[in-house]
């Protein structure tokens, strides 16, 4: 490929900020200044993850030339700007030199931090000089909103963090940025979906063209509205707006693998974005996860895991994503355990991560205890996290054997999303089983009543013809026997059977219980179970239809 395409706008911005000027006076400087600061930086998001270019060169001389004729903290910025992605000892060389000329500046204090949080990952030095900018300028918002960012995203100090975020939003109530940041802070944080979408929509309406505002709310709007068509329009309206933002990119290729199915679209939508940024190794782990479910290209995907730990050792996401794979995929129990543990040491709190390997110490390990607290931890962080509140539901269900509490997580999972085909499917199964165990102990009542909602929760015809089954085994009504005979016929003639299936505690408890049909009532389950031939009920008069 040629030189990355520097836009039409940057090619005005830099024009603007090259023209010879006459520098101002002493008391006009730090305004004018400001609009300098502000054009370099826009103008620095917008090339500084493009390749190498004429225009990107030139940009640089430019920075070089404004931070060496002005005298302000944000020369000291602009010269660490420029080393930021490429010589992190020179960018942390530049920011230590200018505090010590600008000791007081709270600017350069809270820059400085969030390079190194995000670049270093030394957070106490960070929170340092978080707590330092913020004594000295307590009712700057800016900042207030980036430390309650770190405590959020860092310290987990969600209820300091939001006393920041309110704090910022009554210094400055439409200051957009912060409204964006306190609605990720309620969606991901409280679940406060309504408040959270007011907040959105305020953003987009004090600042429209916001690529980023965009690409958030229609992650909203997929991820908790399920308002599909709107988030795919705003999803190409943010990259309309910002064709290269690497990260509206990774979530439209996410949606159009997860909902629009669209996989070889999804596929160029990820190799664009990784053009533009090969080394977003949360990217890279987004890219080997749709390798690994959409495209089973399971040589290219671990390839692509490994090279995602290399350049970020301790991203807990894409630890955890290996770690399934190293389990699902190359059985490599062992490795996969480590990439568990070590996933939860970098991020204890990570609910995902806690149920997938809850779900290993179930199935692999056995280790029934172990799994169960972290089952129990993971929705203590996340309440709502519908694959935990299936798998420990099931969990519960099939391990402690806990009915009356694996109901109640079931139902949890179907309020939190009714349309889940996964948890809705185990929930029917485990209400079949269930009212089949009820059954043969004497509960009829509850029995049957666990069957009429398991019957229109059954997705699969077997299912349907195990619950028919417990039915006609266990009625005393000959209405309700004749109805359920019926559904069977349906069921087994069009070919439906469930090998394996077990009904013999069943059919014990109805004989004993004087079921009118013994001898058909044991032929039927073996037929059932296909341990025989359905002919065999021939003999039968009143299973031949219009018998």
């Amino acid at each position: 490929m040629g030189e990355a395409c520097i836009h039409a706008q940057d090619v005005a911005l830099f024009k603007m900020v090259t023209i010879e000027l006459k520098y101002p006076s002493n008391e006009r400087f730090e305004n004018l200044f400001k609009v300098y600061y502000d054009t370099f930086k826009k103008l620095h998001d917008n090339i500084s993850a493009k390749r190498d270019s004429r225009e990107k060169k030139k940009f640089e001389k430019a920075i070089e030339k404004a931070s060496q004729e002005f005298e302000s903290w944000r020369s000291v910025e602009l010269e660490a700007s420029k080393y930021w992605d490429t010589d992190p000892d020179k960018t942390e060389q530049t920011y230590q030199n200018g505090l010590g000329q600008f000791s007081d500046s709270h600017q350069l204090l809270g820059n400085y931090a969030i390079f190194l949080t995000d670049i270093r990952k030394n957070y106490d030095k960070a929170e340092e000089l978080y707590r330092k900018a913020l004594e000295i300028e307590p009712k700057d918002t800016i900042y207030l909103g980036n430390y309650a960012n770190f405590l959020k995203n860092v310290r987990k100090d969600y209820e300091k963090a939001e006393k920041l975020y309110r704090k910022a939003l009554e210094l400055e109530s439409e200051k957009a940025n912060n409204l964006e940041n306190y609605a990720n802070f309620l969606k991901d944080v409280r679940r406060d979906y309504n408040k959270a979408e007011e907040l959105y929509r305020r953003a987009l309406e004090i600042d429209p063209e916001n690529a980023t505002y965009l690409g958030n709310y229609a992650l909203f709007l997929k991820d908790i509205r399920k308002n599909y068509n709107k988030a795919g329009k705003l999803y190409i309206n943010a990259l309309e707006i910002e064709p290269e933002n690497v990260n509206n990119l990774e979530n439209y290729a996410n949606f159009l693998r997860d909902i629009l199915k669209d996989y070889d679209k999804a596929d160029e939508i990820y190799r664009k974005a990784l053009e533009i940024e090969p080394e977003n190794a949360n990217l890279i782990g987004d890219y080997a996860n749709f390798l690994r479910i959409i495209r089973k290209d399971y040589d290219e995907s671990e390839k692509l895991y490994t090279e995602a730990l290399e350049i970020e050792p301790e991203n807990a996401n894409n630890l955890g994503n290996y770690a399934l794979f190293l389990y699902e995929i190359y059985k490599d129990y062992d490795k996969a355990e480590t990439m568990y543990r070590r996933a939860l040491e970098v991020d204890p709190d990570n609910a995902n991560n806690l149920g997938n390997y809850a779900n290993f110490l179930t199935d692999i390990l056995k280790d029934y205890d172990k799994a169960e607290k972290l089952y129990i931890k993971a929705l203590e962080i996340e309440p709502k996290h519908i694959n935990n509140l299936g798998n420990y539901a099931t969990f519960l269900f099939e391990v402690r054997k806990d009915y009356n509490k694996a109901e109640e997580y079931y139902r949890r999972s179907i309020e939190v999303d009714p349309e889940n085909a996964n948890n809705l499917e185990n929930y029917s199964i485990f209400l079949k089983d269930y009212a089949g165990f009820l059954l043969t102990k004497g509960n009829e009542e509850k029995g049957f009543d666990l069957l009429k909602k398991a019957i229109p929760l059954a997705n699969r015809q077997n299912l349907l013809l195990q619950c028919w089954f417990y039915c006609y085994a266990h009625t005393k009504d000959e209405r309700c026997r004749n109805q359920s005979l019926g559904k069977i016929w349906d069921l087994i003639t069009s070919g439906i059977r469930s090998p394996g299936w077990s009904f013999e505690e069943n059919v014990k408890t109805a004989i004993r219980n004087n079921h009118p049909e013994p001898k058909f009532l044991e032929k039927l389950s073996r037929v059932i179970a296909d341990e025989a031939d359905v002919k065999e009920l021939d003999v039968f008069d009143f299973w031949l239809p219009n018998s």
